[in-house]
């Protein structure tokens, strides 16, 4: 079978990563931008992903045998900008686009925040109940895809994302914050020490959804390490790793208002994927050699 991918989101977190581990599976990749990108390997497309002529085109043209779409809004105010009502009807569009043009396999990025959010291991089992704009269209986009899918026989399946971090993060973003305040030696003053939460690196998320793409699993995936670390011990080893001290600030007292952890199961055991980087390992390469002291 041809092995032609569309990616969307190919210059994001978590995309730009995917497509060395898509190269080494011997994908012919194309990838949607709005700008342009210097990868000379990648066969990149101009595409308004909202514009519903350039998306029939687009399809049309390249008439991909997968789709792995990670284009959404991040950063910011993403858990309540509108535009997540815009990009869940271009993911529905591009569905039903993949399949008038012959697709065979969807893969598409979900989050965590799609389910009821307890101390508890969390499983694929778990109640959904998204309570942001972001988590509850990310949700509507699995329900309206999975059984569209199904009515047409299209092969799907939907990786929810736990916590992140990676390569040049939004500034926004935590992991950014504690950075940047490290290069500065100044101090990052942490509010929720005790929150335990399950971080993993971009690089194995990335490769984590190119194992979803090649398998033939259909359903919801966590994407996750099963491990939770508190953001305390987060944080400072961040600080350790960049060789700094007393620049992370907490109080032990305040307690926790968030433990979020994931049961990864059904991505070690039914696809395959066991994450190759510790937290620890990954920071020692994202830190290597850029990082000046």
């Amino acid at each position: 079978m041809s092995k032609k991918v569309l990616i969307t989101g190919a210059t994001g977190l978590i995309g730009k990563e995917a497509l060395a581990f898509l190269k080494n599976e011997g994908f012919e990749i194309y990838a949607t931008t709005m700008g342009n990108t210097s990868d000379k390997s990648v066969n990149w497309l101009l595409c308004n992903l909202f514009d519903d002529n350039a998306l029939t085109k687009l399809f049309t043209e390249i008439k991909p045998d997968y789709l792995l779409n990670f284009a959404w809004i991040t950063g910011g105010d993403y858990l309540t900008n509108e535009k997540n009502l815009l990009f869940r009807d271009a993911g529905f569009k591009m569905l039903k686009l993949f399949r008038e043009n012959g697709g065979k396999r969807a893969v598409y990025a979900g989050t965590c925040f799609e389910y009821e959010i307890t101390p508890e291991i969390i499983t694929e089992k778990t109640k959904i109940n998204p309570k942001t704009l972001y988590a509850q269209c990310k949700n509507e986009l699995n329900q309206m895809c999975s059984t569209y899918a199904k009515e047409n026989g299209l092969s799907f399946e939907w990786g929810r994302i736990f916590y992140v971090f990676g390569h040049n993060e939004n500034p926004t973003r935590i992991t950014a914050q504690i950075l940047n305040c490290m290069r500065k030696n100044k101090v990052f003053e942490l509010g929720a020490p005790n929150n335990l939460l399950d971080y993993m690196y971009t690089k194995d998320i990335a490769d984590a959804f190119v194992h979803l793409l090649k398998s033939d699993y259909e359903g919801c995936v966590n994407i996750c390490t099963g491990k939770g670390i508190l953001l305390k011990d987060y944080a400072l080893l961040i600080q350790k790793l960049c060789e700094k001290e007393n620049l992370v600030k907490y109080d032990e007292n305040v307690k926790s208002t968030l433990t979020c952890v994931g049961d990864n199961k059904i991505l070690s055991q039914k696809i395959g994927f066991t994450p190759k980087y510790t937290i620890e390992s990954a920071f020692k390469e994202i830190l290597n050699p850029d990082f000046s002291k």
